[in-house]
């Protein structure tokens, strides 16, 4: 029955998926794989609280990627993000079509937040002694309108001031601004990275 099913989600007959997932239940209701596969059908045919119950069943049994995957997607349509984000994150890492889904899901949840989290920066001298700010895009993701902060002390008080770093940075590259400001000892790096966005494709 569970053959058959996943021979009808490949021909996309989801209706016919979900009867044969089901009559592999009736024979054996606590094997995790009949749960997932009826879940995705389930959710091509749009019976989406039908397929999170599968879903999070599936899981009681064994966490998979799909099922995260999924229940991540479902959870970011419904304006979940709370929970897009977790499931997101627990798969991540994992490598293969779904692990890299998730990790580009997640930076575009999490990159207008928390861009420092996905965009690093480096700090270093120009010729003149001038502080010059490296940033590299470490997302899967085209991102642009990155502005960092630069924190700086003058005439004994703390400062502030804000810089742009124009055009889009494509995945793992690196742009660069001169700020202007020094002279710059070499020691840290009293920036951070406070704006980015992602460019839709």
């Amino acid at each position: 029955h569970a053959l058959r099913g996943d021979v009808r989600l490949l021909e996309h007959n989801y209706e016919w998926a979900v009867t044969n997932y089901t009559r592999a239940l009736d024979r054996r209701d606590g094997f995790f794989y009949y749960y997932v596969q009826r879940g995705l059908a389930k959710k091509e045919l749009q019976q989406i609280d039908g397929a999170v119950a599968d879903l999070k069943r599936s899981l009681e049994f064994l966490p998979t990627v799909p099922a995260h995957f999924t229940l991540g997607e479902i959870s970011e349509q419904r304006g979940q993000t709370a929970v897009a984000i977790e499931h997101y994150r627990l798969i991540s890492t994992s490598g293969g079509e779904y692990g890299t889904a998730a990790a580009r899901a997640l930076a575009r949840l999490e990159l207008p937040g928390n861009p420092s989290a996905y965009i690093a920066r480096r700090c270093d001298a120009d010729g003149s002694g001038n502080l010059v700010v490296t940033v590299q895009n470490q997302t899967e993701l085209l991102v642009s309108d990155v502005e960092i902060a630069i924190s700086y002390t003058d005439a004994g008080q703390s400062r502030v001031v804000r810089r742009s770093i124009s055009g889009q940075i494509a995945p793992g590259k690196v742009a660069s601004v001169n700020t202007g400001l020094g002279p710059y000892s070499g020691t840290g790096c009293p920036v951070d990275v406070v704006a980015a966005k992602i460019v839709e494709q």
